[in-house]
C-alpha cells in the first residue's frame, strides 16, 4: 500500500494492531513511513499548510505517530518561504529571524532558507552566507560543497576590504575543511 502511495489506508490498517501492541517497532516504522509519505504528498501538492494541520491533528489523534514532529520544523520553514513569496518585502529578514528562533536547534531551517534566499529569487549568493553559518553552529551540513562554493564565489565577488561578506565567508571557512578538498 505504501508503495503504491495509499498512505492513509495503511495509517488506517496499522491503527489497530498498534494499539493493541504500540511498543511494536516494526509496525510503528511501517505508520511512520505512511505518515512520511502522506505528509509530503500534502506539502508538495496541498502546500506546508495544509500539511503542517494535518501533522499537528495526527499526532493528536494518533500518538504512535509522535515522532512526524521531527517534521515540523521543515515544514514550517516551507509555510514561512511560501508565504514571504507572495510578499517579498522588507522584513523578509525579520521573518526568516523568527522561523530561526522557532527552531533554535534545527540546522535544517536556516541551510533551507539559504537554498531559497539564492534560488529561484536570484538573490546574490552572499545573502545565503549567515543562513549558512547558523546551519553549521547548529552541527549541520559539515563539509557541505554549496556552503564551501558560496564562501569561494563571496571571495572572487568581494573586494578584500569588504569586510561584512567576506569575514562571515572566512569564518566559515576557518573550519578545517574534510581531507579530500585539501590534498592536491
Amino acid at each position: 500500500m505504501i508503495e503504491r502511495g495509499e498512505f492513509l489506508t495503511a495509517i488506517t490498517i496499522l491503527e489497530g494492531p498498534l494499539k493493541n501492541d504500540p511498543a511494536n517497532e516494526e509496525l510503528t516504522a511501517l505508520a511512520l513511513t505512511a505518515g512520511e509519505g502522506h505528509l509530503n504528498y500534502l506539502a508538495q501538492n496541498r502546500g506546508p499548510e495544509e500539511a503542517k494541520a494535518w501533522v499537528h491533528k495526527t499526532i493528536e489523534e494518533r500518538p504512535f505517530l509522535e515522532r512526524l514532529k521531527k517534521h515540523i520544523p521543515r515544514i514550517e520553514a516551507q509555510a514561512t518561504f511560501k508565504e514571504l513569496q507572495k510578499a517579498y518585502s522588507h522584513n523578509l529578514y525579520s521573518k526568516l529571524r523568527e522561523l530561526y528562533d522557532r527552531f533554535p536547534e534545527s540546522p535544517e531551517v536556516p541551510y533551507m532558507a539559504a537554498e531559497w534566499l539564492t534560488g529561484p529569487k536570484c538573490m546574490m549568493i552572499e545573502v545565503a552566507l549567515w543562513p549558512y553559518k547558523l546551519a553549521l553552529e547548529r552541527g549541520g551540513y559539515k563539509g557541505d560543497e554549496k556552503i564551501f562554493e558560496a564562501c569561494i564565489k563571496t571571495f572572487e565577488r568581494n573586494h578584500p576590504n569588504d569586510k561584512n561578506y567576506n569575514e562571515t565567508a572566512h569564518e566559515i571557512l576557518s573550519n578545517p575543511p574534510p581531507r579530500e578538498r585539501c590534498s592536491g
